[in-house]
């Protein structure tokens, strides 16, 4: 595990970032800049300490793929894990779509990405990441 705590506000100057893995620190908020990342694609913030959906990393057009398990996410129901990206943007009131061209995103968005499984939620535990539909 790393033991960063905070990303800097700069961190929106990396404009053409398309993948950011910051998993397994000990991050418990996200800086605002990082709604600048126009082109970021996939974002994985797992094992790290926030308590809330990034709404402004949420809000970024290009994001087809978001890890966020083994965190410590309050007020955000289950069956919002089960229904991916599209489910958590609209959970926290964003109306995003995915443009018509880009068929690849838009299955991602729909839910094919890593999730928890129905299983372990249905035990109360988000922190299993494996494909929906597929048993080990």
């Amino acid at each position: 595990a790393n033991k960063l705590t905070h990303l800097p506000q700069s961190i929106s100057q990396l404009s053409k970032l398309r993948v950011l893995d910051i998993s397994r620190n000990r991050l418990s908020c996200l800086p605002q800049s990082m709604s600048g990342l126009c082109r970021l694609q996939v974002a994985n913030f797992s094992g790290n300490l926030l308590s809330s959906l990034p709404v402004h990393v949420l809000a970024i057009r290009s994001l087809i793929k978001l890890f966020i398990t083994n965190n410590r996410l309050q007020g955000c129901p289950r069956h919002v894990y089960l229904h991916g990206l599209q489910a958590m943007r609209q959970h926290v009131g964003l109306d995003i779509t995915v443009p018509e061209n880009d068929t690849d995103a838009e299955s991602e968005a729909s839910g094919s990405w890593l999730t928890p499984t129905r299983k372990s939620l249905a035990n109360g535990n988000v922190n299993n990441e494996r494909p929906l539909g597929q048993s080990r």
